[in-house]
């Protein structure tokens, strides 16, 4: 039994060396990673990186190819100190089956009897420590040389392997890929811990970014401060819009814009080739087809003014108009979405309106009442039981208890109710506006190519188309 508890305790020591040493090789790669991340973070703030530079791609393989091999060494690790507490487990089980088997014979010398005479028996304090298994001292991780590796400790009594932090700093500061600082990672060991880290990271990011992030779905509205159409204090069917700050398109739209630079040609005299003289240029129109649906009234009464926008946007002021008064022309028109650098509040007409309501579809009433989204109630009338008659002779009989008071719906819906296509394409046709004023005083072929003309949430007068 003695020479099974000395291999046991041979076998652990041996796999405390190897974990020791594979530890050691684990933060010497950890630690040039650290430098590696220091030495870019160190030239992003200078300003004066260049991503495709070779020196920095080579710069950037290496780190990953380090932090790979950290990954694979942390899974030896936990492998080994899955082995460890194994064996652990073993030994303790052995010395315990050693001590009981040595107090059994222990006395009168018969086995398997116990002793009255204990003055054979080793004593009782040796034998206890005998049946200890062999300690791992808190916080450290000592190898047959008499090495010591700090650490923290785990629930075996073993040292956690040190891992690169995925969020932190390296020495100097720090860049977007995380630093070399030594940390556990939380919700577990081994890859599983490095994933869940990972992953709560990630959602920590994703929710911050979401918050932080501008709308960028594609947007038609009216210039700021109007107080015309849906902005108006009465805007009748063209009330949803108010909510939404103008036409949001659900869905992506295709947004076709058409740049043009003209060119003149002359026809010389005895010549193989024409000669071209530039005229001018010019953004000639943009095209936006959408698709819209309706799968409740909401949605409904939301198309519905969409519909009605749009055939508003394309007739003038006039007649009993007052504010803006008669004689002006068509409202103006923004065009957002996409980001800054497609569509920031760029001024626009619209020249055409095109839709179809189509027959494949089915068709939702709009223009009504309704109590909650998904549901297609109309403003209707609940009227109480008719039947006054028999009841009246029931009550006046002192019969209990009275009758039910019976609701019945109406026949007769809401007689303003319009009814619009559960799916519907529409196509607008727009001009861009470009002002004298910002072509003169504006506008600059330099400032137009680095992107801050486009810029037109941040200038008055919109971006330039």
């Amino acid at each position: 039994m003695s020479e099974a508890i000395d291999a046991l305790k041979k076998r652990i020591a041996d796999l405390q060396a190897e974990y020791s040493s594979i530890n050691k090789e684990r933060s010497q790669l950890v630690k040039e990673a650290a430098t590696l991340k220091a030495e870019r973070s160190a030239a992003i703030r200078a300003g004066n990186y260049d991503v495709n530079a070779p020196e920095n791609q080579q710069r950037l393989a290496r780190i990953t190819e380090l932090e790979n091999q950290a990954i694979v060494l942390l899974d030896q690790l936990t492998a080994i100190e899955r082995q460890i507490i194994a064996l652990e487990a073993e030994l303790r089980l052995a010395i315990a089956n050693n001590a009981g088997t040595r107090e059994n014979n222990a006395g009168t010398g018969q086995p398997g009897t116990a002793g009255t005479g204990a003055t054979a028996t080793p004593d009782a304090e040796q034998r206890q420590a005998e049946a200890q298994p062999p300690a791992v001292a808190e916080g450290t991780l000592t190898t047959p040389d008499g090495e010591v590796e700090t650490g923290e400790q785990s629930e075996t009594g073993l040292v956690e392997p040190p891992i690169v932090s995925e969020t932190s700093g390296a020495e100097g500061g720090g860049d977007e890929l995380g630093g070399g600082e030594i940390a556990t990672p939380p919700g577990g060991n081994g890859t599983q811990g490095l994933k869940t880290q990972a992953q709560s990271t990630a959602t920590a990011q994703d929710t911050v970014s979401f918050q932080k992030a501008k709308d960028w779905r594609v947007r038609l509205s009216l210039a700021p401060g109007a107080k015309y159409l849906y902005a108006a204090p009465s805007p009748g069917i063209l009330k949803p819009l108010a909510a939404t700050g103008g036409v949001v398109f659900p869905y992506t739209p295709n947004v076709s814009v058409v740049y043009a630079a003209n060119y003149e040609s002359s026809e010389l005299v005895h010549s193989n080739y024409k000669i071209y003289n530039y005229k001018n240029s010019s953004v000639d129109t943009v095209t936006i087809t959408g698709d819209f649906t309706a799968q409740d009234t909401n949605e409904a009464n939301y198309l519905l003014a969409v519909i009605h926008f749009f055939r508003s946007v394309t007739k003038m002021f006039y007649g009993r108009d007052e504010n803006p008064r008669n004689g002006g022309p068509p409202p103006l028109c923004f065009l957002s979405g996409l980001g800054t650098f497609q569509f920031d509040n760029h001024p626009l007409v619209v020249t055409n309106f095109t839709y179809t309501l189509p027959t494949e579809v089915d068709y939702i009433r709009a223009g009504s009442q309704t109590n909650n989204p998904g549901q297609n109630t109309g403003q209707q009338t609940t009227p109480t039981n008719t039947d006054s008659s028999s009841q009246s002779r029931i009550e006046s009989a002192g019969l209990s208890p009275k009758s039910p008071n019976f609701q019945r719906q109406a026949t007769t819906i809401n007689s303003d109710a319009t009814y619009v296509p559960t799916k519907m394409q529409i196509v607008i046709t727009c001009t861009p506006i470009v002002t004298r004023n910002d072509i003169s005083n504006r506008f600059s072929l330099k400032d137009y190519a680095t992107g801050a003309l486009l810029q037109g949430s941040k200038q008055n007068g919109g971006g330039i188309w």
